[in-house]
């Protein structure tokens, strides 16, 4: 699709696409800006955008195009001036360290998980630091037909007893996608008595699913780039950094309205 807004070019056949020609740091957007967005948004998943770094104020500003906005509790390696951001760094000083580091989406230990996340990085190291994303409808599709009926039957258990689907229908395409934090969810639920014994079978499957190079994508930063991922049909997963070098990210969350159990 063409938009009249912005230039858009796929990011990779089967995931994502990268935005130029707009700047994110403008005071305000169109009513017409926002519509193509939202559409490329939904097509597209994960959009990549290139330009300069945001200011705090800034990168807020654009993520309430999406919704409304998560409020994080304040430390002191975090913004006090912006409860809307979420910093994370390789430095102890400079935000929340050793987070994400397997494949999950953010926010799916509340019973209305997170929309969409921001990411956004400030301080960008020279090696290292990539952060890999997943298709989740395509690793829908690559769950082996004989245990797609176990698969719709079960439920993950965060603590704090939130349970989601492990098959979800997305809230606004309706499409079927996984959906499973790998480094949160406690247990799983829904095996019928002779079904207990393929658990292993099928927690084994998730891992080269979501590794599969027509489902994931290696993001490896640059100076400017913003990503904006749909949790609800993308994964997500951190990579080690160089330990001499610092990596701090920004990422700002649209709060989720819906439960996504069907």
């Amino acid at each position: 699709m063409k938009y009249k807004q912005f230039d858009l070019e796929e990011l990779t056949p089967h995931l994502g696409a990268i935005i130029t020609g707009m700047d994110l740091s403008s005071p305000e957007f169109s009513k017409e800006m926002r519509v193509e967005l939202l559409d490329a948004f939904e097509r597209y998943q994960l959009l990549l955008f290139k330009g300069k770094v945001l200011a705090p104020k800034e990168q807020v500003r654009f993520t309430r195009l999406f919704g409304e906005l998560e409020i994080f509790p304040y430390s002191p390696t975090q913004l006090k001036d912006y409860p809307e951001i979420f910093r994370l760094s390789t430095d102890i000083n400079e935000g929340h360290t050793n987070v994400g580091f397997y494949w999950h989406q953010d926010g799916s230990f509340r019973p209305t998980p997170s929309a969409t996340s921001v990411f956004h990085l400030v301080k960008v190291p020279q090696s290292g630091g990539d952060t890999l994303f997943a298709n989740a409808y395509e690793a829908y599709k690559r769950i082996p037909g004989h245990l797609l009926e176990v698969a719709h039957k079960l439920k993950t258990i965060h603590e704090g007893n939130i349970l989601h689907d492990l098959v979800i229908e997305h809230p606004k395409t309706g499409r079927r996608a996984l959906y499973l934090n790998m480094g949160l969810v406690r247990s799983v639920t829904g095996f019928e008595e002779n079904e207990k014994g393929k658990v292993d079978e099928l927690v084994g499957l998730f891992q080269p699913i979501l590794d599969h190079p027509s489902v994931m994508y290696t993001h490896r930063w640059q100076e400017g780039d913003l990503l904006l991922c749909d949790n609800y049909s993308v994964f997500h997963q951190a990579t080690e950094t160089n330990s001499k070098e610092e990596r701090t990210l920004h990422r700002t969350t649209v709060a989720g309205t819906l439960t996504l159990n069907r």
